[in-house]
């Protein structure tokens, strides 16, 4: 045996010792194994040393207790390391688990909360679109009324123009009968306010069936004669009414403005234009019937 060796190996142990007795609750992993590794080395020595020694029953037994309680020590150790890699993938994969299940929980809120939004927004949607169809409904109800209110008042004017030419009529009859010629007499001309009773002449005041559709739809008020007429129908207005006239309409039209009723409106018509461009001709009738439909209408 290498008595030299064996004493370096004695003093490291002995040195190693020391220094784990200096602080015995913290000896470290490395400390012990390096313990173990001088110890080991010198058991080897003195096995080496003694091979030509024949070792008594005693020797042999304690030599096997060593080997027995080092193979211990190394199954501990190997099964303390096994122990501990068990625990540290059991925390790994219960890490993991947890992780998936805080993953799992913060998926399953977003889906709630898309959820939430979307049925939010799905109600929005349906107030939004209720209130417009209420709104809708309340505007076709308005206008509803509005046109029936419309109608009501445009069926009442044309009620009092009907009465209102049918007492002119009558007006116009009995002023004729007053005016019937005895024997001794002589003829009177009608005056200027009364024009004899002629059925050419009613005919372009008509507004019952003689007024078509594009007429009906058109009875709308109108404040001014002028501003009512198309350039269109202005043009055929002088041409077949005026006799290519337009200062002449001009002044009809301004005269009939400041009338107050459609009334005054006839009578002008009648003692100063109808007879004068002869409107009751055949080919001027239609045109003359749309005249006085707009003058009618400045009146309603």
């Amino acid at each position: 045996m290498k008595l030299k060796k064996a004493k370096t190996l004695l003093d490291k142990i002995n040195n190693l010792f020391a220094s784990l007795t200096e602080n015995p609750g913290k000896i470290s992993a490395m400390e012990r194994d390096l313990l173990l590794n001088y110890l080991r080395d010198l058991y080897d020595m003195v096995l080496e040393g003694d091979k030509a020694i024949v070792p008594d029953t005693a020797t042999l037994q304690y030599q096997a207790l060593l080997k027995e309680k080092e193979d211990t020590m190394r199954q501990l150790e190997l099964a303390k390391a096994e122990a501990e890699k068990k625990a540290q993938a059991e925390r790994l994969l219960r890490e993991e688990a947890e992780k998936k299940a805080r993953e799992e929980l913060e998926r399953q809120k977003l889906l709630e909360e898309a959820a939430r939004k979307a049925a939010k927004q799905k109600e929005e949607e349906e107030k939004r679109r209720k209130a417009e169809l209420e709104a809708r409904l309340k505007i076709e109800e308005e206008i509803k009324l509005k046109a029936a209110r419309e109608a009501a008042i445009k069926e009442a004017a044309l009620k009092e123009a009907a009465i209102k030419e049918a007492a002119l009529k009558e007006a116009v009859l009995k002023e004729a009968e007053k005016k019937v010629v005895t024997p001794d007499a002589k003829p009177t001309p009608p005056t200027s306010s009364a024009p004899a009773f002629d059925e050419d002449l009613e005919e372009l005041f008509e507004t019952g069936d003689a007024m078509d559709l594009s007429q009906k739809i058109s009875m709308r008020p109108i404040k001014n004669i002028k501003k009512a007429i198309s350039i269109n129908d202005r043009l055929l207005f002088i041409n077949e009414l005026f006799n290519k006239d337009a200062p002449a309409m001009e002044s009809v039209i301004s005269a009939i403005n400041d009338l107050n009723s459609f009334d005054q409106a006839r009578l002008y018509l009648e003692q100063k234009v109808i007879n004068q461009y002869n409107w009751v001709a055949k080919k001027r009738k239609k045109k003359a019937m749309e005249f006085i439909h707009v003058v009618r209408r400045r009146f309603l």
